[in-house]
């Protein structure tokens, strides 16, 4: 699995969408998304549910995969299936 591009926002998943071939892999977060996404809508900080909410609606595309760094630590991928 190579490691082509890290997304910070729906913008830059929408890039790496259009340009990804088969089986790129593109890093799009790192914490722990369940419990920080409960956090944002709390603080009114929309980044986090809107790049999670996009990637889950590109999950036809794409592979979700993660992977445990430590407790409560978690980095979060997503390969392209095609």
């Amino acid at each position: 699995m190579t490691l082509l591009f890290e997304a910070t926002s729906v913008d830059e998943l929408s890039r790496f969408l259009r340009h990804a071939g088969a089986g790129q892999t593109v890093l799009y977060y790192v914490g722990y998304l369940a419990l920080d996404k409960c956090k944002s809508w709390e603080t009114g900080k929309a980044g986090l549910p809107e790049l999670s909410r996009a990637v889950w609606e590109a999950r036809d595309r794409l592979e979700l995969k993660q992977k445990k760094l430590g407790e409560f630590q978690y980095e979060y991928r997503a390969t392209t299936r095609w």
